[in-house]
């Protein structure tokens, strides 16, 4: 995404005139493909309708949708500050006391329940600012499953195990992200109270698979 930022134009504009210069859906198939019919050189008053750019919401959506990943922010940043309020990101983990319980949240990037391991699965997820290793116990597996194979976006609460610079949480309680009802203080993307909600919503169904085994 943004190698045609040079031609000048917003993405909806470019859009807009790519729509224009395709020919319809019927000439692209069939014994139609490879025929246009030939336009009038006339001056067409939708040749430069002036569009705003794509917000910064809609953008990665879009970026998600169809490269798999975002090129620039990670959703988790346009969420910040709707995200509970206990949440602590990945970088700062390491600052913690062994034992302290913590709440983390973040895109799932990998699954894995190795045949080894006695049940215990293990979870990669991505934040804003790195990655969180979580263990879960088969036990919690078997109450937590639904969350933990489906959502695509999970928040974690455990306890914080540190063991020769090794930094995992071990999982208690496993849900899909949520978002609080902090009111916001930054200068936000969006453009509504709610279009957090229907963002976080919306990028469910676009974010990538994660990488799973076992």
């Amino acid at each position: 995404m943004g190698g045609c930022d040079g031609f000048g134009l917003t993405r909806r504009e470019l859009l807009w005139q790519l729509g224009l210069w395709l020919p319809p859906a019927a000439l692209r198939s069939g014994q139609g493909r490879g025929r246009r019919q030939l336009e009038l050189a006339l001056d067409s008053p939708y040749d430069r309708l002036p569009f705003a750019d794509l917000a910064t919401d809609e953008r990665m959506l879009a970026e998600y949708a169809l490269i798999g990943l975002s090129t620039g922010a990670h959703p988790l940043t346009l969420l910040g500050s709707t995200l509970p309020p206990g949440r602590v990101p990945s970088d700062r983990l390491p600052e913690l006391e062994h034992g302290a319980r913590v709440e983390v949240a973040g895109l799932v990037v990998a699954r894995q329940r190795p045949e080894t391991a006695k049940g215990f699965v293990f979870v990669l997820l991505e934040d804003e600012r790195g990655m969180v290793n979580a263990i879960v116990k088969p036990d919690v597996y078997a109450r937590c499953r639904t969350a933990l194979r489906g959502e695509a976006f999970l928040s974690i609460t455990g306890t914080l195990a540190k063991d020769d610079g090794t930094v995992n949480v071990l999982v208690e309680e496993v849900r899909g992200l949520q978002l609080g009802t902090g009111v916001r203080t930054d200068d936000s993307a969006f453009r509504t109270p709610h279009s957090e909600f229907a963002f976080l919503k919306s990028l469910r169904r676009v974010a990538p698979d994660s990488k799973d085994w076992g």
